[in-house]
């Protein structure tokens, strides 16, 4: 017996323990996403065929009057679960690893000076949203490539792909921390918005 309990906790230790891989890559409009646990294929979005969208959907949607009352309540929801979601935050800093990471982008202007402009403003937004992806994401040796064709017909053509690690206990302890942040978003809902 003794030893069928230890065998079943290192058996749990290892699952546990164990990396879930993310591979990523958006290239020709097309974003696919596969997951692995344990070397196994969890999800892979390439086996997937698109469900067809009815034409129309007639829905009978009630617009909610918008008032400085109503904002008020949102914001006491908002700061009531801010805490929680701090926490959370805090904890899922750099838990992700990411092990390939490419970016390229090749763009073209008709005019010259438009496409130079251009090619500043988007090295300018590329650093402030690296900036905040490398707060929660361990990248290595990243690859970023941003290709302006002056004078060039407009066009745009961007490829992306991406290798990420993370720890399936990580997954667990995130997941306990947005059931609380959930939780705690109903008990203030009800009790804000309808009293």
């Amino acid at each position: 017996m003794f030893y069928f309990f230890l065998f079943l906790m290192i058996v749990l230790v290892v699952l546990i323990c164990s990396d879930v891989v993310v591979f990523t890559e958006y290239a020709e409009n097309e974003f696919s996403l596969c997951v692995k646990f344990l070397k196994i294929t969890v999800y892979d979005s390439k086996g997937k065929k698109p469900k067809k969208q009815p034409e129309k959907q007639k829905k009978s949607e009630k617009k909610q009057k918008f008032s400085f009352e109503i904002l008020k309540k949102y914001l006491n929801i908002i700061s009531g679960i801010l805490p929680e979601v701090k926490k959370a935050v805090k904890y899922f800093k750099r838990k992700i690893k990411a092990r390939k990471f490419s970016f390229e982008m090749v763009y073209g202007l008709s005019d010259a000076a438009e496409c130079g402009i251009a090619n500043g403003i988007i090295w300018a937004v590329w650093g402030q949203v690296f900036a905040v992806l490398n707060e929660f994401i361990d990248f290595k040796n990243p690859r970023v490539s941003i290709t302006p064709l002056f004078n060039n017909m407009d066009s745009l053509n961007v490829k992306y792909s991406g290798i990420y690690k993370l720890k399936i206990y990580h997954i667990i302890i995130i997941g306990i921390y947005f059931v609380k942040i959930y939780n705690k978003y109903k008990k203030l809902k009800g009790g804000v918005l309808n009293g």
